[in-house]
């Protein structure tokens, strides 16, 4: 376990400005790809029990474009039906008895 951390860690140290600078590109906002990156690199201490990946930088970089996106596309999907509920004349009293 001790030398996983240390692989994280180094991993973690070396990519940061490379993936964080990437993210921000796609995020559009610096909170928003630190954000990708912290849950891509906790994922990593998971993921990289069993085995460490042969690129542990690329593997940092595609966790954190993939949690980037699946914030992007879940905030989408809050708008559209915070839109849609704003739109509609039902309230949530008549939303649960119809």
């Amino acid at each position: 376990m001790a030398d996983l951390t240390s692989i994280v860690d180094d991993t973690v140290r070396t990519e940061r400005g490379r993936i964080v600078g990437g993210l921000l590109r796609l995020c559009g906002s610096l909170d928003a790809a630190e954000e990708a990156f912290q849950e891509a690199a906790l994922a990593a201490v998971q993921a990289w029990r069993e085995e460490v990946p042969s690129n542990p930088g690329a593997w940092l970089m595609t966790a954190a474009k993939n949690r980037a996106k699946d914030a992007r596309r879940g905030e989408w999907l809050r708008k559209r039906r915070r839109r849609f509920w704003s739109r509609t004349k039902w309230t949530r009293e008549t939303r649960s008895t119809h």
